[in-house]
């Protein structure tokens, strides 16, 4: 699946004003969080597979990224 996408509302494609993606399918569901609540000592994350509860009552077992990939160029 290719997915286009621009930099209309909040900026998704960053500088530039657009961008294509290619998704492929892995077979497998990811593990990815179902919902965020916001409590007054932090976040409440429910996932969507359980969790080992030593990982994930140490913090240093969790990162947070960030990326936006670019086209440079495109050949049809």
């Amino acid at each position: 699946m290719f997915v286009g996408e621009t930099n209309r509302g909040w900026g998704s494609a960053g500088e530039a004003s657009e961008g294509l993606q290619r998704l492929i399918w892995s077979n497998s569901m990811p593990f990815k969080m179902r919902t965020i609540k916001v409590r007054p000592d932090g976040f409440e994350i429910e996932v969507t597979q359980p969790a080992d509860s030593k990982s994930a009552e140490d913090i240093a077992s969790f990162s947070v990224e960030s990326f936006i990939s670019k086209i440079s160029s495109c050949l049809w």
